[in-house]
């Protein structure tokens, strides 16, 4: 299965290295995705129906020419094409769904409005002669956007970001019921100013905030039909919150008929009850156009990223948690140089590249070997 719902994308934009000042927060490279906004002229539906899974998507006017929406759906059947296959003794079932929808509105030729929603979940659980497992994951996300033009070289963009990510891992052994779990909730707010001071030269300036609240868990206990043992505290993480700040500055010229650069800073800022953390972001790129369909590409990056993945060193299941950056866990930080040659054949309908890098990635933490969840 493709991770995204395909007949809900517009397009997607890679990025491996060079990354531009607007993106933060990872040390990763970026899959920038956009969705599409639905037919403002006439009603359409789409759907496909697998071996396993189905989809169906449905668009249309609100308005014509003014407002539209898309609505796009698909889960898999999975766990009930599986169960008469299945040994008497063995029940395991895997089951996924996503929804994605969007409405737009055009309020008038220089304000324009984007709100946008999508909910999925995965879950799989399996059992035989007293043993289960049940592993859960879901993310959902609800965005309101503003577009504004002030004119034919400037340009704003503002959104109100809600998301939550949830984990939930169970497992029943030897007659040993335990559960971990793990959830993000995000508040954001984000605003950006596009400015267009010719053809060749672009400038971007914004600022994103961010509220993040972490929560963790888990249980452990004899499980027993008789006597139900509830002497076992819960072992609960305390609730973790912390606010992100980031100002960025992008700017993307092009210097010449072969040689274009794109510049950047962006200064994130980790505000919490015991600790504060101040970084500074510079990043470049630069390009040379050898001829029409050659260029070489050189760049510079460097990432903080304040939130860090544990993994379990003992687990057979994913129980890897998500925590924030304390006074003994620095946030994370890493130093990016690439190197490429790029080259088009045939018209630009085939595109080849050949890449080097070098990635340094500092203060990564791990739970110490032998350590139990």
């Amino acid at each position: 299965f493709s991770v995204f719902n395909t007949r809900a994308i517009n397009n997607i934009q890679l990025i491996k290295g060079g990354f531009p000042a607007q993106y933060g927060g990872r040390l990763s490279s970026i899959l920038d995705i956009n969705m599409k906004e639905g037919n403002k002229k006439r009603f359409g539906v789409e759907g496909g129906i697998g071996l396993v899974s189905t989809q169906l998507t449905v668009e249309g006017p609100l308005s014509k020419n003014k407002a539209s929406f898309i609505l796009s759906g698909r889960r898999t059947y999975f766990d009930y094409l599986i169960k008469p296959v299945l040994p008497g003794n063995i029940n395991t079932n895997y089951a996924f769904y996503d929804i994605n929808a969007k409405l737009n509105w055009e309020l008038n030729q220089n304000n324009q409005l984007f709100l946008s929603f999508f909910k999925g979940s995965d879950d799989a659980d399996y059992s035989q002669d007293g043993i289960s497992y049940n592993i859960f994951l879901g993310n959902q996300a609800l965005t309101l956007r503003w577009k504004h033009i002030f004119g034919p070289k400037l340009f704003f963009n503002t959104s109100l970001v809600k998301n939550k990510y949830e984990q939930d891992i169970a497992a029943l052994q030897d007659n040993i019921n335990s559960n971990v779990v793990s959830s993000i909730e995000d508040l954001s707010a984000k605003f950006e100013l596009q400015y267009y001071p010719n053809i060749k030269h672009k400038i971007r300036i914004g600022g994103i905030f961010l509220d993040h609240t972490f929560r963790s868990s888990g249980d452990s206990r004899i499980q027993s039909l008789s006597d139900q043992n509830t002497t076992i505290p819960v072992d609960s993480i305390p609730e973790k919150r912390f606010d992100e700040l980031n100002f960025y500055i992008n700017d993307e010229i092009k210097l010449s008929n072969s040689i274009s650069a794109n510049a950047g800073l962006r200064l994130p800022i980790f505000l919490s009850d015991d600790v504060n953390y101040f970084r500074l972001e510079p990043r470049v790129s630069l390009q040379y156009q050898t001829n029409s369909s050659t260029s070489i590409k050189a760049s510079y990056a460097a990432m903080n990223q304040f939130i860090h993945l544990i993994p379990s060193s003992t687990a057979a299941v994913p129980t890897d948690i998500w925590v924030p950056s304390t006074k003994q866990t620095t946030p994370q930080y890493s130093q990016q140089y690439s190197f490429g040659l790029y080259k088009n054949f045939k018209n630009n309908h085939w595109e080849s590249s050949l890449e080097i890098y070098y990635k340094t990635m500092d203060h990564q933490i791990l739970f110490e070997e032998g350590n139990q969840l």
